[in-house]
């Protein structure tokens, strides 16, 4: 079996499932700079300026079987970047992951049987998928014991991708990223915490901390992981189905980051602090040294950086 890589400037066909997120987008933006005919399939339009023979913007489902043949059939990549929820989203919702993400990703499971030789790199969780792990930094080989549903789903998931590529002619990468931030970042409720406390020192918002903010994730720009999808999908590796943590390899606390958007900022953050919630893990951090020994990635731009850039774009122009 051979499974088309993207190196020695060969050009391919990407079909990238939930283009328009956040993560999609930037995905979407850095394959079309580099030449490639991009296929964002997300649930709504959007705007580009990107010329219509290097993107292509569908409207529709992951789980439409009719939509997705077409589609699959002119792309040997396929990024799984879609994703209905984060982990304080479903607490004591389990029917709700299941129905908008579980499901649907299995409905895509069973148009992909059709196909041979397709490379699916499914984004997965770094930072839901180990729980509280015995031991941090936590590598690929740690123990899964999720305590979100919504890391529940991810591994179950995952599983579910091992059987498939076992089963059928195609290739499996799942990446584990840590926290995705960067400029542009949506912020619904419970999601992207750098973007959401810098919102709310701009704009002067009261941003809640669940338990005593001691908490310690890990937190990776999404520049750098759009770097290290690229560099997956260079590999000369053939192995039908890795696994790989893609994060910066270091823990902040989110009493940290506050004080770092204070002193970025020079403002002050209207904190206020709640009962802790039981789906949040005390601490995570992820060992990277497979995916750094195997493509040469290293993630470039430190938190600090990284949150300078967020705080700018957020300032008026």
């Amino acid at each position: 079996m051979h499974i088309p890589n993207l190196w020695n400037g060969q050009k391919s066909n990407i079909l990238i499932l939930g283009g328009t997120g956040f993560i999609g987008t930037r995905l979407a933006e850095h394959f079309c700079d580099s030449g490639h005919k991009v296929y964002s399939l997300a649930r709504n339009q959007r705007k580009t300026s990107y010329d219509d023979s290097s993107y292509f913007n569908i409207e529709g489902n992951i789980n439409n079987c009719r939509l997705l043949e077409p589609l699959v059939d002119k792309c040997p990549v396929i990024i799984h970047a879609a994703s209905d929820s984060v982990p304080g989203d479903t607490i004591k919702a389990p029917l709700c992951e299941t129905y908008n993400n579980l499901l649907p990703t299995i409905a895509l499971i069973e148009t992909l049987q059709l196909f041979e030789n397709r490379h699916i790199i499914f984004i997965s969780s770094g930072g839901a998928i180990y729980g509280n792990p015995e031991k941090n930094p936590a590598s690929e080989s740690a123990q899964c014991n999720p305590i979100s549903y919504h890391g529940a789903c991810k591994l179950s998931l995952e599983s579910f991708l091992f059987s498939f590529a076992h089963q059928t002619k195609n290739r499996v990468t799942i990446l584990r990223p840590s926290n995705v931030y960067g400029p542009g970042q949506m912020t619904p409720k419970g999601f992207g915490l750098i973007q959401t406390i810098l919102n709310a020192i701009f704009n002067d918002s009261e941003f809640t901390i669940w338990g005593d903010g001691s908490i310690i994730k890990d937190y990776l720009h999404v520049r750098d992981f759009v770097i290290a999808c690229e560099k997956i999908l260079c590999s000369a590796n053939q192995e039908k189905y890795a696994r790989y943590n893609v994060g910066y390899g270091k823990g902040y606390s989110i009493n940290a980051i506050c004080q770092m958007a204070e002193e970025i900022t020079g403002k002050k953050l209207r904190k206020v602090y709640k009962e802790a919630r039981i789906i949040d893990p005390e601490e995570i951090i992820l060992n990277t040294d497979k995916i750094r020994s195997e493509t040469g990635w290293c993630p470039d731009i430190d938190i600090k950086e990284g949150m300078g850039q967020v705080w700018k774009s957020l300032e008026p122009k």
